[in-house]
């Protein structure tokens, strides 16, 4: 069969299918391997499930949600889809994202140790203190030596670390839109890190809270613009290969 005539592959039900104008057929490969046998000038995979065919699109866009949806020649056509489970197949799909929780976690909670450590160096730096400590004095005085003071942070570092690095499941529920990811990412590393702030040292005063709280909003707005952005330069991009 001559690739101008497959229409897409998709991953669903843990296999991948290809589907022409007439038919759909169940691939061996996986969606990888798929794409390495594929012609770069004549596919393109659009979401971590799906590979389409330039030939049979008109243009790409950006949805209202933020999604990248596409218009076929042929079809109109939202190809912006996930892996599709049925009713009975939720517990694989959930276990998938367990998994991968669980393995982010573990992957981030070190390199949230290594920020805190290096941020907590900085913090005496600036401040010339004669020696190392992980926070503010009130912090280091509920301890017997700063070395306790120092293993409770790295605990509470690691926590951060896996939190913010688990919690990026989030950005691969495809069927979300941008602006639910991130505000879900906001609003669960919000309520989890905030109160670990607070017992790494943090002041708590409504003050400070406020601060911190409106940093927050500000980083994680900034987070949604440039996401937004590069959505846009991305159908950009994808369009100037669609053949006129």
């Amino acid at each position: 069969m001559l690739f101008t005539k497959l229409f897409q592959f998709i991953h669903k039900k843990k296999e991948v299918v290809c589907e022409t104008e007439q038919y759909v057929y169940r691939i061996k490969q996986r969606l990888y391997e798929v794409k390495l046998l594929l012609p770069r000038q004549l596919f393109v995979q659009i979401s971590s499930s799906e590979i389409v065919n330039f030939s049979y699109i008109q243009e790409f866009a950006l949805a209202q949600n933020g999604n990248l949806s596409s218009y076929s020649q042929k079809r109109q056509n939202d190809l912006h889809f996930p892996p599709l489970y049925a009713k009975n197949q939720k517990g694989v799909f959930i276990m998938k994202n367990l998994k991968s929780l669980i393995s982010r976690s573990l992957i981030s909670a070190p390199i949230g140790v290594t920020i805190g450590l290096i941020f907590a160096l900085i913090f005496c730096q600036v401040n010339n203190l004669p020696q190392f400590t992980p926070s503010i004095e009130n912090f280091v005085s509920l301890f017997a030596n700063p070395v306790q003071a120092t293993f409770v942070s790295m605990i509470i570092w690691a926590l951060m670390g896996a939190i913010y690095g688990g919690s990026t499941v989030i950005f691969e529920q495809e069927r979300w839109s941008i602006t639910r990811q991130t505000f879900s990412h906001f609003l669960i590393t919000y309520i989890l890190v905030t109160p670990l702030s607070i017992l790494a040292g943090m002041p708590f005063n409504l003050t400070i809270f406020l601060g911190y709280t409106l940093n927050y909003c500000v980083v994680y707005f900034i987070i949604w613009l440039a996401t937004m952005f590069f959505s846009r330069r991305m159908v950009e991009q994808l369009n100037e290969k669609i053949p006129k």
